[in-house]
């Protein structure tokens, strides 16, 4: 005949245990009948204990799983919507959602729920210390709550219990979000019947929201660190073709090159149509500008005052301007049709009646990216290997 220990082996059912104690209680004593029922409830406690501890098993295994998706992920965005969405997995809930402090405003925000049913609910603002998210956000500590509409201990506004009744949210659990010890928002979970929160399940929200944290600082730092290289690449792609302008026009310039020569390299480098005005609007070199040429529009005009009064090219509704300069006398008006690479500053000036060209200042989008130290402000200095006297260039 089985036992009960048998019964817990092979994991039986609790009527499979009850059954069991009434076999062997028919024609027992009183003595053996009581033996028999302690047995029982040995059997029932350790069959209980048995089961919480493949449920706790279960969801540390699914909280490994979900941390080790989670450090895969590095879009904010993304990282943000898979919390919630595994938080809701693991605790079972009918809603989850996230929010994110603003400590200049005094408030919690919503930044991402699954399960939500209403738009209102999705766009909450609550004040910090306000409601049982607010007060989880400001105090850091974890909050939980039968019926949330019933529970007098926390701040209730009337927006807010309107936006959760339009959820029908009547339990929740909330937890905070921690990252060196700053409270930055909260996860929380909700069921929409009257509920209580077993402290297995406080828990398992908690551990999950620490490697949540963990999870959204990597992917902010990957974004940081993304960001950093593109900008390297940028700075590196300008300085290369900084360089290769310099090394372009200053062959020209060895070898006695005028306007459209100087135009056409500036062309080649800039991946754009570089054109060459007189003050008087004659065309020197390079093709008709068009909606470009100086004299098109009183914007284009303006921008070709500004280039001439700052020394530096000056952004048109489709390209670029920049004066060529004599000292401070206007000799003509460089154009370049915006594309892709067309974006770097160019200055030409004029020496001895003979064109000087020299590479001045980068992008005026990002950050300038010289050919040396000496111009990182983007001042009027320029590039040249010797420039001419009175040309009004100083030496990088």
């Amino acid at each position: 005949m089985s036992t009960f220990l048998d019964l817990l082996y092979d994991e039986a059912p609790l009527t499979a245990f009850d059954e069991h104690l009434a076999q062997r209680e028919t024609g027992a004593d009183e003595a053996e009948a009581a033996r028999l029922r302690t047995e029982y409830d040995v059997a029932l406690r350790l069959r209980d204990l048995m089961s919480r501890m493949r449920s706790r098993e279960a969801e540390l295994s699914a909280l490994y799983e979900t941390a080790s998706d989670l450090t895969a992920i590095r879009d904010v965005d993304t990282i943000l919507a898979a919390i919630v969405r595994r938080a809701r997995q693991l605790l079972h809930c009918d809603m989850t959602y996230l929010s994110l402090n603003d400590e200049g405003d005094g408030a919690s925000y919503m930044k991402v729920t699954d399960g939500a049913l209403t738009r209102e609910f999705q766009t909450l603002r609550l004040p910090l210390g306000t409601g049982l998210l607010g007060l989880v956000a400001q105090t850091g500590a974890a909050y939980f709550t039968e019926d949330y509409a019933a529970d007098e201990r926390f701040v209730h506004q009337g927006y807010i219990d309107e936006a959760v009744a339009g959820e029908q949210i009547r339990a929740i659990l909330g937890v905070p979000l921690v990252l060196d010890g700053v409270v930055i928002g909260a996860l929380l979970a909700v069921h929409r019947s009257v509920r209580r929160f077993p402290q297995s399940e406080v828990s398992l929200l908690t551990s999950f929201a620490a490697h949540a944290v963990v999870a959204l600082e990597n992917a902010r730092l990957f974004a940081e660190l993304d960001e950093a290289n593109r900008s390297l690449t940028r700075h590196t792609e300008a300085v290369d073709a900084a360089a290769l302008a310099h090394d372009r026009l200053t062959d020209l310039l060895i070898g006695g090159g005028g306007v459209a020569e100087v135009a056409e390299v500036l062309s080649g480098v800039l991946g754009g149509a570089v054109s060459v005005w007189a003050p008087t609007g004659e065309l020197l070199a390079g093709e008709d500008a068009g909606p470009d040429r100086p004299d098109a529009s009183p914007a284009v005009a303006g921008a070709v005052a500004d280039a001439v009064a700052s020394g530096r090219s000056v952004a048109t509704g489709s390209g670029l301007v920049a004066a060529a300069l004599a000292r401070t006398e206007h000799v003509a008006t460089w154009s370049c049709a915006a594309t892709s690479r067309s974006t770097s500053r160019v200055v030409v000036r004029s020496s001895a009646g003979r064109w000087s060209p020299h590479w001045c200042c980068s992008s005026p989008a990002r950050s300038p990216t010289p050919r040396s130290a000496s111009v990182a402000s983007c001042s009027p200095t320029c590039w040249s290997p010797t420039p001419p006297r009175g040309s009004g260039c100083a030496t990088a």
